[in-house]
């Protein structure tokens, strides 16, 4: 896929969203506090009140609404449960337990990933740069990369998820 496409999906994606956060505000809250779970069938109410028939548009939607479900922030509001909204923010009907669990794991797995991703980042040695990082300039020697010892043996990784201000170690948690 090219990314001239990628790019033109997200930006329809990124579109979607921020008219979701306009039409939408009680569903769709800015603040990370104020996001709750939304009710089934969501993608079809949206679809049928804003009127959406081209296929691009229900797929931004379709990816918008995928993103949001599975953010951090929307997980954490799984997780606490209560009731669900509508578009209008009217409470709908309640999560499960199925989906708070479901939720949990989710959000477990979401940690470990962003975990991973930054352990990779840290041990990525210096010779190995992004484009967008600055290149040593042509008049100044390049140092001589430092002597690096052998990697010690990868530990296997502690996760712990923190739900309102409660610590779930990782041998309790059922993602682990």
């Amino acid at each position: 896929m090219s990314t001239k496409k990628t790019n033109s999906c997200a930006t329809r994606k990124e579109a979607m969203r921020e008219r979701l956060h306009t039409e939408f505000p009680q569903a769709f809250p800015r603040q990370a506090q104020d996001v709750r779970a939304l009710a089934l069938r969501t993608r079809e109410a949206i679809i049928e009140r804003l009127g959406l028939t081209a296929t691009e548009d229900i797929a931004a939607l379709r990816a918008a609404l995928a993103a949001h479900a599975r953010s951090p922030r929307y997980l954490h509001a799984l997780i606490k449960g209560g009731a669900r909204v509508n578009l209008d923010g009217y409470a709908t009907g309640p999560v499960t337990k199925a989906e708070q669990d479901s939720a949990a794991e989710g959000l477990a797995a979401y940690v470990l990933k962003s975990r991973a991703k930054a352990a990779a980042a840290k041990e990525r040695p210096k010779s190995v740069r992004k484009a967008s990082e600055k290149r040593p300039s042509a008049d100044k020697p390049a140092a001589a990369p430092a002597p690096t010892a052998a990697p010690a043996p990868a530990a296997a990784p502690v996760v712990s998820v923190t739900i309102r201000r409660r610590r779930i170690p990782a041998a309790a948690h059922p993602a682990a």
